[in-house]
């Protein structure tokens, strides 16, 4: 009887201990599937151009152009990409303004031929206009965040269309001057 109930008492341990082992061994599992290897990290040279529609009164629509440098993260099924960027946008009208950015943060995609993404970043702006007194400028915190698109024609190019919402903030005597920009850039891929 002492037997019986020994080999069931180990039985019942060697059971518990082999769950133990494969519960502590499922992070192990998911952090190697999560976490990239060299070979699957790539850098990303993009260049943007694109049409700005401002938000506030006065100021006509204009253009744009940019240039992002990014180190792109491929996991399971997402792709993360810290960048850094900057940007002009010139609009016109009378007050002819004109915005300049540096800018840092990051995108999330989805890595298929066809990508979708979505991006964030905030850095340092400036904007700067004409008025009826003289020329007005101010300094302050940049943001855009958008979507995007992408083709990848080759392992080493993609094609793209966006969206963003940007702007620089405003201060106590100004309100912020944000925009749109809708438009394309072409991403190189080394």
């Amino acid at each position: 009887m002492n037997e019986i109930m020994n080999s069931s008492r180990f039985s019942a341990l060697r059971a518990h201990r082999s769950l133990s082992a494969k519960f502590l061994a499922l992070p192990a599992v998911v952090a190697t599937l999560l976490i990239s290897n060299a070979a699957q990290a790539q850098n990303q040279v993009s260049a943007d151009v694109e049409a700005a529609l401002p938000s506030s009164d006065g100021h006509d629509n204009g253009f744009g152009v940019g240039a992002r440098f990014g180190h792109k993260w491929d996991l399971v099924l997402i792709s993360l990409t810290p960048e850094i960027g900057a940007n002009y946008h010139a609009f016109g009208g009378a007050p002819d303004a004109e915005t300049f950015a540096v800018v840092a943060g990051g995108r999330v995609s989805i890595g298929f031929v066809l990508q979708p993404s979505a991006f964030i970043h905030a850095g340092i702006g400036h904007v700067g206009y004409e008025t009826p007194v003289g020329d007005y400028g101010r300094t302050s915190l940049a943001y855009e965040g958008g979507l995007a698109l992408d083709l990848t024609i080759l392992p080493v190019v993609d094609i793209g269309a966006h969206a963003t919402l940007a702007g620089i903030a405003g201060d106590s005597d100004e309100d912020a001057f944000s925009w749109l920009a809708l438009g394309g850039h072409l991403t190189f891929n080394f």
